[in-house]
């Protein structure tokens, strides 16, 4: 077997307008091992000891901000990144049924490049503020009575996600 120098990753966590998040817990995967670091005081991270090859750099989502999600080549002893947490957009959207029944009061959670961005209950018309106006968006809905979940059959672009029980 030929061995390799371990290489590191290094970054910075940033907020949307640039600014250095401390605290945020980072995640590396790849070659077979799953890390997970926090930023330090000036949003900075390190994660030594690694073998070549690919790895998914993954922030939670952090007073606000979206989480984000970076693919990197390890293919010299350090190896710069940073992540920059988007702001998350919002919009209004409609849960109905396939029959285009409102679905009053239903529970949905957003979530974006598999992240959660939020947990949200919808009025008496089904209708519910959502804090992720991502076009990448999935949504998990609820029944906000049983709790039963729903299976999401249509997120269409414009205001509505279609559901139906399972």
């Amino acid at each position: 077997p030929i061995l390799h120098p371990a290489g590191s990753l290094r970054g910075t966590v940033r907020a949307h307008d640039g600014q250095p998040l401390r605290g945020v817990p980072v995640f590396v995967t790849g070659n077979g091992m799953h890390r997970c670091v926090a930023t330090g005081e000036s949003g900075g991270f390190r994660i030594a000891g690694l073998a070549p090859g690919d790895y998914e750099l993954r922030s939670s989502a952090f007073r606000g901000a979206l989480g984000a999600v970076a693919h990197v080549l390890l293919d010299q002893p350090v190896v710069d990144c940073e992540l920059h947490l988007p702001a998350p957009g919002e919009k209004r959207v409609q849960v109905v049924t396939e029959a285009g029944a409102p679905v009053a009061r239903a529970l949905v959670e957003t979530r974006v490049a598999g992240l959660r961005c939020g947990v949200d209950r919808a009025d008496g018309q089904g209708w519910v503020q959502v804090r992720a106006a991502d076009p990448s968006a999935a949504y998990e809905v609820r029944d906000g009575e049983d709790y039963a979940q729903f299976r999401v059959v249509a997120n269409s672009a414009s205001d509505r996600i279609i559901v139906a029980r399972p």
